[in-house]
This record gives structure tokens, sequence and C-alpha cells, in this order.
């Protein structure tokens, strides 16, 4: 989670216009891992 977060943190930084897509996120299959397989988004600037 905290890598997630670094992440975000670093794309909004450099593309501050950035934001969900009008698509669905797609979550991943696995059991044991619970986490995004595809995040749709999209930039407004």
């Amino acid at each position: 989670m905290m890598e997630a977060e670094v992440v975000f943190r670093h794309l909004l930084r450099r593309w501050p216009g950035l934001c969900l897509a009008d698509a669905e996120s797609q979550w991943s299959g696995n059991p044991v891992y619970r986490g995004l397989a595809k995040m749709p988004v999209r930039n407004i600037s």
C-alpha cells in the first residue's frame, strides 16, 4: 500500500490533470493479492 501511495503521489505531481476515466477499474483475480489489474485514467489538462 505504501508503494501505491508513493506512485500515485508522483503521478499526480507530474500530471496534475490526471483523473479516473469513465471506464470501470478491473481488479486482479488473485485471492492472495487483492489489487488493481487495470485502472483507466485520462488527463484533463
